[in-house]
């Protein structure tokens, strides 16, 4: 009849209206996620991986819209679906979890590719993030894999924040009498010459300089000084070597630690 015809023409226009709609919605949120991207500086390959969750989330909603549209009870849909349903949330939920961490991390940049980090309990070189993982290269050339919801519910240090250098220190206790003007230019000298140091207007040398509690009977003295990240436990190894060698060579006197004199008992 002529109304189910004017009826099918009004349920027509209005699905083609819903999906021309999702698809600029879909355009307008990849062309925002290219304009982030380009500021961020993200991973093309990553944003790939975003486009096309926005599109799988995009195309559901759309789909659900247009099921309604045509009469179809969703309810009764998701009561059939029922325990196939709650069963594919369980097994998802971990996976969504990780998904909306990345995108948050990625944005956020909380930390980049080639940054020194520290995150649940693993030190290293940042070698890859996705939507799911966080890659890290350990300095004994492990590659440790962390779920992203694990890294944004633990406390992440950064010590690079997108620069490739990074701060390092070593530290030496000597006694009270010494002189700690000549050992810092000590540790100053070592430091000037050594190849993996940077040292100029922007990286300077700094120096801590702290009493040792009393029965240590002594002064602790940092150095603070600025490295490449990928080599930081090599050239700090080297430093301190050389420091240390550096001191006993000009004779400095190294802290003592005073005798107990506390009555044992037993």
């Amino acid at each position: 009849s002529n109304i189910d015809l004017i009826n099918l023409i009004i349920i027509s226009g209005q699905i083609l209206v819903i999906g021309a709609a999702f698809l600029l919605l879909t355009n307008a949120i990849n062309s925002l996620i290219d304009k982030v991207q380009e500021r961020r500086e993200i991973e093309e390959r990553v944003t790939r991986q975003i486009k096309l969750f926005s599109k799988y989330v995009m195309g559901t909603i759309g789909l659900l819209t247009i099921l309604g549209i045509l009469g179809i009870d969703l309810t009764l849909i998701a009561t059939s679906l029922g325990i196939a349903g709650i069963a594919v949330g369980f097994a998802a939920r971990d996976l969504l979890s990780n998904l909306l961490s990345g995108i948050f991390i990625l944005f956020d940049r909380t930390y980049q590719v080639n940054d020194a980090v520290l995150i649940h309990n693993t030190y290293g070189i940042v070698r890859l993030i996705t939507l799911r993982n966080t890659e890290i290269k350990t300095f004994d050339g492990n590659i440790v894999v962390i779920p992203n919801s694990k890294v944004v519910d633990d406390k992440i240090i950064n010590m690079t924040s997108g620069s490739s250098l990074m701060l390092s220190s070593i530290s030496v206790r000597v006694s009270f009498d010494e002189d700690y003007q000549r050992i810092k230019e000590i540790m100053r000298n070592v430091a000037d010459n050594h190849d993996d140091v940077m040292v100029n207007e922007f990286n300077q040398l700094k120096f801590r300089v702290e009493e040792l509690e009393e029965r240590l009977q002594g002064v602790e003295i940092e150095m603070y000084f600025t490295v490449q990240a990928i080599n930081e436990p090599w050239i700090k190894g080297e430093i301190f070597e050389k420091v240390i060698s550096s001191l006993m060579e000009n004779e400095v006197k190294f802290h003592r630690q005073a005798p107990n004199n506390e009555p044992s008992y037993g």
